[in-house]
């Protein structure tokens, strides 16, 4: 990237959140990548993430000043510090990795920015289950084949 070329650090329009509620700031819900999410979640998101890259920033610079001392010195000790300081520079990275990695599974949690609101009204049936013997199964299919009147069901929502 050239130093007048900025076309590549302004970041793209589906990584800005939107603010959907300006309500207090603890409840109201921002769109990201086309879910709601709470804006609290997403701010410390951004804050971590800030920290984590100043951190690693840091690290890398700390980096390069201990690799000159420990060439300048030779001292076992200074290749030790240089060592464990890679080491924390990587783990920041990957911890990184991991806070973004995070974020993304908990962000499909949330509904769809677009979802319609659930319905009140009926309790919907997750899961149902008809306990009979065949004998029993038999004279419901006879009946319905029949045009009966099945006694205590109606369109398979069992009658009070």
């Amino acid at each position: 990237m050239s130093e007048t070329d900025t076309t590549e650090m302004v970041p793209q329009e589906e990584n800005i959140p939107d603010v959907v509620s300006g309500q207090d700031h603890e409840k109201s819900l921002i769109a990201i990548n086309g879910k709601m999410i709470p804006a609290q979640m997403a701010e410390d998101f951004e804050t971590a993430r800030k920290n984590f890259i100043e951190l690693i920033d840091a690290g890398q610079k700390g980096l390069i000043s201990m690799l000159e001392l420990a060439r300048d010195t030779e001292h076992p000790r200074a290749f030790e510090v240089l060592t464990n300081m890679l080491g924390t520079v990587g783990n920041l990275n990957k911890q990184l990795v991991d806070l973004n990695l995070d974020v993304v599974k908990t962000v499909k949690d949330f509904k769809d920015a677009d979802a319609p609101a659930p319905q009140q009204g009926a309790p919907s049936i997750q899961n149902n289950i008809f306990v009979a013997g065949t004998n029993d199964v038999q004279e419901l299919f006879r009946k319905v084949s029949q045009g009966e009147d099945i006694q205590g069901f109606s369109d398979g929502v069992e009658k009070t």
